[in-house]
C-alpha cells in the first residue's frame, strides 16, 4: 500500500518543519509533496527529501477556490501512484490513536470507504508548558488539546480545514 501525505504552504515554516517531521517519520520523507505558493528557497531547506512544487502567488483574486482546485487537481494527479493521499495544511497533523492502529498502513487497510475524516483538534498551550523547541515533534511536549465546533455550509471542497484522503 502506497500513502503520501500533501500540503501547501506559504512562509509558514515553523509549522511546515513540524510536518514535514511527522508525516516522514510515519510515511517515508520521500512520500511528501509540498506545493509552495510563491518561491521560498527555506522551503527546500526545511523538507530536503519531500517534492516540492513552486506555484505563482502574482494572483490572489479567489485564491480560496483557486487554491483548492489546484489541490484537488495535483491530489488526482497523485492517485496515479498512491493508494492514498493524506491532503492537509501545514499545521494540521493527523495522529493516530496507538490503541487501534499502529499506522496509516493499519489505518487504510481497514477501508470503509474511497475517504476518510478526521476529527481536529487545536493543540492548547497550558500555564507551565515549556516553551515548544524547534528541533523536537511539538505533540511531545503539548498533552492539552480543544475542540472547536464551527460550522458553516459548505460548497464544494473549498473548505481549508478539511482532511481529504482519497482512493
Amino acid at each position: 500500500m502506497k500513502i503520501c501525505a500533501l500540503t501547501m504552504v506559504y512562509r509558514d515554516h515553523w509549522a511546515l518543519s513540524q510536518w514535514y517531521m511527522h508525516y516522514g517519520r510515519l510515511l517515508g520523507f520521500e512520500n511528501l509533496y509540498v506545493i509552495a505558493h510563491g518561491r521560498d528557497d527555506e522551503i527546500s531547506e526545511i523538507c530536503p527529501n519531500a517534492k516540492v512544487v513552486t506555484i505563482p502567488r502574482d494572483n490572489l483574486d479567489r485564491f480560496d477556490g483557486a487554491r483548492s482546485e489546484i489541490l484537488n487537481e495535483f491530489q488526482i494527479s497523485l492517485t496515479q501512484t498512491y493508494d492514498w493521499i493524506i491532503r492537509t495544511d501545514a499545521d494540521e497533523l493527523v495522529c493516530l490513536d496507538p490503541n487501534h492502529y499502529s499506522s496509516f498502513q493499519a489505518l487504510f487497510s481497514k477501508r470503509w470507504g474511497p475517504a476518510v475524516f478526521a476529527l481536529g483538534l487545536e493543540v492548547a498551550e497550558q500555564i507551565g508548558d515549556t516553551p515548544v523547541d524547534m528541533n523536537i515533534p511539538v505533540l511531545s511536549k503539548r498533552t492539552a488539546a480543544m475542540f472547536l465546533a464551527i460550522t458553516r455550509r459548505l460548497e464544494r471542497s473549498t473548505a481549508s480545514h478539511v482532511l481529504c484522503v482519497t482512493v
